[in-house]
């Protein structure tokens, strides 16, 4: 994935801005990340037909789910 790999509490801050409207450069302003980082994990959940009102309501077991750690 192109960026830096985010972890559980960040991707919910992300999530949650998203929902918000927010854009995704005023989304990685508001967390201090890369806005190619917010970019690429904005691009997973378009293309698993995710929304952000689902992925809010996921606990953080499924979010991690979503991402599992490269071995």
């Amino acid at each position: 994935m192109a960026g830096q790999r985010i972890d559980i509490m960040e991707l919910r801050q992300l999530i949650q801005l998203k929902r918000k409207g927010l854009s995704n450069r005023k989304v990685a302003k508001a967390l201090g990340m890369s806005r190619n980082t917010v970019n690429a994990y904005v691009q997973i959940f378009t293309e698993r037909g995710l929304d952000f009102a689902e992925l809010e309501k996921l606990s953080e077991a499924k979010l991690a789910e979503l991402f599992p750690s490269p071995d």
